[in-house]
């Protein structure tokens, strides 16, 4: 469950330039997209005296710049620029985070030990369709662990006991050679 790419934010509630405080997988992060238009998710305390990044930090470019010594560090969390230091240190990094954008989100992924992605998300074509309308959107804080939510989906005997229902709702799973649910 801890594994997987996760939503951080909504696209269009990121533009170019926009610098955001983000708290997720227990860490405090900061989300930015940079002048290009990619969007950036790196650990959010500034290397060199742990400043929020996303407390007054600015993007310049492609890279976030501290708000307090102006320390410069793209995408991947390295730092690229010290204003007044001709040379960056090796250590001089923060942790960055593999982010990509698709059906309207910006998703992170989050591994437990610290894999790389081994999957990517697919790509709804539903929601370039102008056919379809715009999705809305709801948020909610349910005071449950998150793997609750998850196997929710596969534990239809609980229905009967924890949510009061008089029947076991059907329910059938099946999942691929990937070990990916293809319900």
């Amino acid at each position: 469950i801890p594994n997987g790419w996760f939503a951080v934010g909504w696209s269009r509630d990121l533009v170019p330039g926009d610098v955001r405080r983000v708290r997720a997988f227990d860490e405090e992060l900061v989300l930015f997209r940079s002048r290009s238009g990619a969007p950036r998710l790196l650990d959010a305390y500034c290397a060199h005296l742990g400043a929020h990044l996303a407390e007054g930090g600015r993007v310049i470019g492609e890279n976030l710049r501290c708000p307090f010594h102006g320390w410069h560090y793209d995408g991947a969390g390295v730092c690229v620029e010290i204003p007044y230091c001709k040379r960056i240190p090796a250590r001089a990094r923060v942790r960055g985070w593999d982010v990509v954008e698709r059906n309207h989100m910006i998703l992170a992924w989050h591994h437990a030990e610290g894999k790389p992605p081994s999957w990517q998300p697919p790509e709804l074509p539903e929601f370039a369709d102008p056919d379809w309308t715009e999705p809305r959107t709801f948020e909610f804080e349910v005071a449950v662990h998150m793997q609750d939510m998850a196997e929710n989906n596969c534990d239809p005997a609980h229905f009967r006991f924890v949510h009061r229902n008089l029947q076991v709702p059907a329910s059938e799973v099946s999942y691929a050679e990937d070990r990916k649910s293809t319900r």
